[in-house]
């Protein structure tokens, strides 16, 4: 499956019980040239059954060795998501205080508040998924190896985009 799982693990080592919420981001890397050209816009859509977004543009570039879709998920988790140009002033300066920064095109997802009681632990399972079904990889390789490389990558038959992978591994995940 075209993912990547990412699972953290948070222990309460003090002798008071705490609540906490984690979060995460994956910045919009579909579409690229054609945004930057002013022919698409960044998308971010829910996705059903799942703490996740669907990061896309509209329209596709149908062809394009970037046009598809990605999404970040927060697998068995009835958390939120959140539109990263509106996040709140606790998320901003934290990430400021990190040196970090949340270009305005992410999606962003964050769990629900968890008590966690002293010698308790908590893991959280993230998905980064992405869906680029083109196969098309320019000039570099010779003319048999490129023919085959604009067909259709093998998961294309199965899903019709990221957020469907999602829906599939929130649906197995453990």
């Amino acid at each position: 499956m075209p993912a990547t799982m990412l699972c953290y693990s948070i222990a309460n080592t003090s002798d008071k019980a705490i609540s906490l919420r984690v979060g995460g981001w994956l910045e919009n890397a579909v579409s690229r040239a054609a945004i930057k050209a002013g022919a698409a816009e960044p998308s971010a859509t829910p996705i059903e059954g799942v703490t996740g977004l669907l990061l896309a543009a509209k329209p596709q570039q149908r062809g394009a060795a970037d046009d598809g879709s990605m999404a970040i998920a927060l697998l068995g988790d009835s958390g939120q998501t959140l539109d990263a140009r509106a996040l709140s002033a606790k998320w901003i300066d934290a990430l400021r205080s990190k040196d970090d920064g949340i270009p305005a095109n992410s999606g962003v997802v964050q769990s629900k508040p968890r008590p966690l009681d002293p010698g308790e632990s908590i893991a959280f399972r993230f998905a980064i998924c992405w869906h680029f079904a083109n196969g098309h990889r320019g000039d570099i390789f010779p003319g048999s190896l490129l023919r085959r490389n604009e067909q259709r990558r093998h998961y294309a038959k199965f899903f019709d985009d990221a957020g469907q992978i999602a829906q599939e591994l929130q649906r197995r995940h453990d």
